[in-house]
């Protein structure tokens, strides 16, 4: 049953287990045809909603619903906050002309943090051949405006439609539309130890002969885009001093140190020399990953994210 989130104070839904949330034949309360977002957003303009363990899915009937219903959308709060999820919105079934692929995310807020989580965007598609186009696929994250921070997660765009075309009637160049969805779409993108990708363009056929392919949706449309793993992972050595260990950010909040395995010694063999734990700490610093030896980047905040992007100048002012 899909779920609608009204509040003016910080908020947080958590899944133990995983909640689902399934908007397979619900309508829309406004649009009979219309299948229902499986969470909508509607706040009174600030404040930051977290939802945590949570995934939405669904399928839309293409035989009565023209338009299908997102996973995530809506606004009203200045911060969106994903943790452990998966968020897609319902996809197509039983086709009866054309259907355009919903976005899993469509949100209008200033900030949009995914942290552990799958996105994919809607597929596109058609019961029949000889459409000129068909519509693009959806995309996994369409929030025009915002800052998007992607950590340790996956975000992929929505399949374009599959292209068929009788003989005698083959398309005399490329077709307008009819691609894969973009994977995001936003002002600033903020990224690290993830994979964004656009959706999957899809053949194009002539009778029984492929002549052609869709292109792949874009991966990422937005003004700005950052990558945060090498900042990040320097920045989480900024506390560490000899005289406490050389202890990183993530030392601190886990309560762990560095530490160095001493070599055996043996008589017949010589000594290996080890690095000091300051050569050490800087080579863990210099994985290039955004991941410090198994440390999620979350695990220390997402205002480090915030902290680092700002400080070194990647973006101007605070999301």
């Amino acid at each position: 049953m899909p779920i609608r989130v009204l509040t003016v104070m910080d908020t947080s839904i958590v899944g133990s287990p995983q909640a689902t949330i399934v908007n397979t034949d619900v309508d829309d309360p406004i649009g009979p045809f219309k299948l229902a977002n499986a969470i909508t957003l509607a706040g009174a303009g600030s404040g930051r909603v977290t939802l945590s363990s949570v995934r939405t899915t669904g399928s839309a009937d293409g035989s009565f619903y023209s338009i299908s219903g997102a996973g995530i959308f809506g606004g009203g709060f200045s911060e969106l906050h994903l943790t452990d999820c998966s968020i897609q919105p319902a996809q197509w079934t039983a086709l009866t002309g054309q259907a355009q692929g919903a976005n899993a995310l469509t949100v209008f807020l200033p900030y949009v943090l995914l942290e552990r989580c799958t996105v994919v965007g809607g597929l596109s598609d058609t019961d029949a051949c000889d459409y000129p186009w068909n519509p693009s696929g959806g995309a996994g994250v369409a929030a025009p405006g915002a800052t998007v921070a992607v950590l340790d997660s996956t975000v992929t765009g929505g399949r374009g439609p599959i292209m068929c075309f009788s003989d005698g009637n083959c398309p005399g160049g490329p077709l307008m539309e009819s691609d894969g969805g973009p994977g995001i779409v936003a002002a600033t993108v903020l990224r690290a130890a993830s994979t964004i990708s656009g959706g999957k363009g899809q053949p194009v056929t002539c009778g029984s002969t492929i002549v052609g392919t869709e292109l792949d949706g874009p991966a990422i449309v937005a003004g700005t885009i950052t990558d945060l793993g090498t900042a990040l992972t320097a920045v989480m050595f900024v506390t560490a001093r000899r005289n406490n260990g050389w202890a990183g950010l993530h030392d601190r909040q886990s309560g762990t140190r560095v530490v160095s395995r001493m070599a055996a010694r043996s008589s017949a063999t010589k000594p290996i020399p080890l690095k000091p734990a300051s050569a050490i700490a800087a080579t863990r610093s210099s994985i290039g990953t955004g991941l410090v030896w198994g440390c999620r980047i979350g695990d220390v905040s997402p205002a480090l994210v915030h902290a680092v992007a700002t400080s070194w100048g990647v973006v101007t002012g605070a999301p």
